[in-house]
């Protein structure tokens, strides 16, 4: 994921999370005016995720944690899917967006209960 966001190696990972430094793109993206649609369902701060601290470093206002009526991490995923979809009915359709979704349950293996086997 880091690579996706700075177009580096992710061996750079842990001096920009030092630093807590965006890439240029979330720069960017704030200068001119984007509504930010961020919704994650792992924990942003998790080591292994550490969003809060690269690629979304600076977001004002943002949420670190997805909490769930459903079980599990598959129940976070459609807890953020929802959410997604209601930000995206009342966001101003006048100005651009950035759109964001991190499914935790294909990570953690974490199948919905009334999955087929």
């Amino acid at each position: 994921m880091f690579s996706l966001f700075y177009g580096l190696p992710a061996t750079y990972w842990d001096t920009f999370a030092d630093f807590a430094r965006p890439p240029v793109l979330m720069d960017l993206f704030r200068q001119y005016g984007y509504q930010f649609g961020l919704f994650t369902s792992a924990p942003l701060y998790r080591w292994f995720v550490g969003l809060d601290r690269t690629a979304l470093a600076r977001v004002p206002n943002l949420r670190l944690e997805t909490s769930s009526l459903y079980p599990g991490a598959s129940g976070w995923d459609r807890t953020v899917t929802e959410e997604w979809l209601q930000w995206l009915d009342k966001r101003d359709p006048s100005r651009p967006f950035f759109g964001f979704l991190y499914y935790d349950a294909a990570v953690s293996i974490d199948a919905p209960v009334d999955y087929p086997k």
